[in-house]
């Protein structure tokens, strides 16, 4: 995975244009919201997207550096939705541990 780009694909559960955010972080959290639902990163880096009925992909580099091997990012993002309890969504956590 080192030197190579990564797609994150983010659905949309509203099927309408919308706004979200992605929280990118190095450690995972439990951490209820008032929204409802929970945050799974504690956010280093926060980036809002524009969501198409259709979802979104973000593209990224991993840089070709051996010391990065183990390296744990931990992601979530949520949008806003209406049909959501309390008008967000939540995605499930992900995260990636670098490698060869």
């Amino acid at each position: 995975m080192l030197g190579a780009s990564i797609r994150l694909d983010l659905a949309n559960s509203w099927d309408d244009y919308t706004v979200g955010a992605l929280f990118l972080g190095y450690q995972p959290t439990e951490l209820p919201s008032s929204w409802g639902g929970v945050l799974l990163v504690v956010p280093a880096i926060t980036q809002l997207v524009g969501l198409s009925p259709w979802g979104t992909s973000i593209i990224g580099d991993i840089p070709d550096d051996d010391s990065l091997i183990g390296f744990a990012l931990d992601l979530q993002a949520i949008e806003a939705d209406p049909g959501a309890s309390k008008g967000v969504s939540f995605t499930q956590g992900l995260e990636l541990v670098l490698g060869h």
